[in-house]
């Protein structure tokens, strides 16, 4: 006989001039049984009749034997395909191939019909199918983030069973570079069975591909580890979306009322989120780093007395998310986390950032509701490679908070302020001031003291 392999194989029939008579793509998996699948057990067709019903028309022979060689099979009766074959994954290269492939074979005949095709944005230059998966060839290459379409007038099995949808969009993504895509949101200590999350955010004006991407940890010596790949098929990202990627998308549901479901992508796992510290690396396939962050549960508001089930939001996008300033707990009001949407304590990117010291707002109300619960102070490109000073003062000019002391100034330094002391404690209402110093090895010291607000809620019982 031919070779036969234990899991998967091809058997084909043909007749003296080379037609094809019958044909069985088998798989152990048609077994539906792990036992008899190890061996001894033959695979039986349920009903002849239905040739072209492959994997639902078979299973492991319930003959005690094993199997029922030159007899009717044990399991023989009526097994009509009922089932429309579906379309797993449509993959198009910016070369010119589309690739479709289909959870069953569809009807060759069909399948190679040009006059069966309407291309939208291109024209068809090949058409060639085997074995449920379907190329398109087009005449020339596909250009990147433009939207093509392909109409199929006609798909369908040899039984008959019509496929559901038959126009399909698709789109070239682009090349990933840093910062386009970032981590906007995690969840490193879930309350009770509740699970991790990491949200991305598209923040480029470009479609994207997450198949592409890795998250990763690192090691003591700066190697990646534990690392996830996040789809094994494409997986295209808007500009200016986001995507949640999670173990179990129920169970972020549940503890999360304000969520998009629609943006989760189920993961089998996700790096090692540790509940007290921990690190998140986004890398491609060469290991160039997208992104990047180092969260410790200090990072969350201060005046939290709970942080189990609160997640992290990036406060701007576009600032390094290595910055530990960039980060802040979800609001209160959102229940602590807002997978899949807009983060609770955003600063949009675009809010203007011109100027030596540049502020959020002059006025703070660190109540977690999600509104000026923390205060932001930025400093100007001008002084990157001096040092600074940057301190919350009382009305009488005595220092209550440090944000920065003798820190070594970038391009784009900003820093945040959660309306609490030195140790920790909410800080009464009124009037402080923030106090900035800027210094180098060769010009005057420069400083500046700018009046400030904690608001909130008077208590007037």
């Amino acid at each position: 006989l031919p070779s036969l392999n234990n899991a998967s194989d091809e058997i084909l029939i043909r007749n003296k001039f080379g037609d094809l008579v019958h044909k069985v793509n088998y798989s152990d998996k048609w077994y539906k049984d792990d036992q008899k699948k190890n061996g001894g057990w033959s695979s039986e067709m349920i009903d002849t009749s239905g040739l072209c019903f492959e994997e639902g028309n078979w299973r492991a022979s319930m003959n005690i034997d094993g199997g029922t060689p030159c007899k009717t099979n044990s399991l023989n009766g009526n097994n009509k395909d009922t089932i429309a074959p579906e379309l797993i994954s449509i993959i198009a290269t910016k070369e010119g191939t589309i690739t479709l492939h289909y959870t069953e074979t569809i009807d060759s005949v069909l399948a190679l019909e040009r006059t069966n095709y309407t291309p939208h944005g291109f024209e068809i230059s090949s058409i060639t199918y085997s074995n449920a998966t379907l190329v398109l060839g087009a005449k020339s290459p596909f250009t990147m983030g433009i939207e093509y379409g392909l109409n199929i007038r006609i798909t369908q099995d040899c039984s008959g069973n019509l496929v559901k949808q038959n126009f399909y969009a698709f789109i070239i993504p682009d090349t990933i570079l840093p910062s386009d895509i970032v981590i906007n949101e995690v969840l490193f200590n879930p309350k009770g069975d509740g699970v991790d999350f990491i949200e991305l955010f598209n923040r480029s004006n470009k479609y994207l591909d997450l198949k592409e991407l890795t998250l990763c940890n690192k090691d003591t010596g700066n190697a990646f580890k534990n690392c996830r790949t996040i789809s094994v098929l494409p997986q295209i990202l808007a500009p200016k979306t986001y995507v949640l990627l999670t173990t179990s998308k129920v169970k972020v549901m549940e503890q999360f009322p304000y969520h998009d479901a629609s943006v989760f992508l189920p993961m089998s796992s996700l790096p090692t989120m540790n509940n007290d510290k921990g690190d998140v690396w986004l890398i491609t396939k060469d290991k160039s780093i997208i992104d990047g962050m180092l969260y410790d549960e200090r990072m969350h508001h201060a005046l939290l007395k709970d942080v189990d089930g609160v997640s992290l939001e990036r406060i701007r996008s576009g600032i390094n998310g290595l910055n530990r300033h960039n980060w802040t707990s979800a609001s209160s009001g959102f229940y602590y986390g807002t997978p899949g949407l807009k983060n609770s304590q955003l600063v949009e990117d675009n809010e203007n950032l011109n100027g030596d010291v540049v502020l959020n707002s002059h006025i703070i109300s660190p109540d977690g509701d999600g509104y000026q619960d923390v205060l932001l102070v930025h400093l100007g490109a001008r002084y990157a490679g001096l040092n600074g000073n940057v301190a919350i003062m009382d009305i009488a000019g005595r220092k209550v908070k440090d944000l920065a002391q003798n820190a070594y100034l970038g391009t784009d330094d900003f820093f945040q302020w959660d309306g609490t002391d030195t140790k920790g404690r909410k800080l009464p209402l009124g009037v402080y001031l923030l106090f900035v110093e800027i210094w180098g090895t060769t010009q005057e010291t420069i400083q500046y003291k700018i009046p400030l607000t904690v608001g909130g809620i008077l208590n007037t019982r």
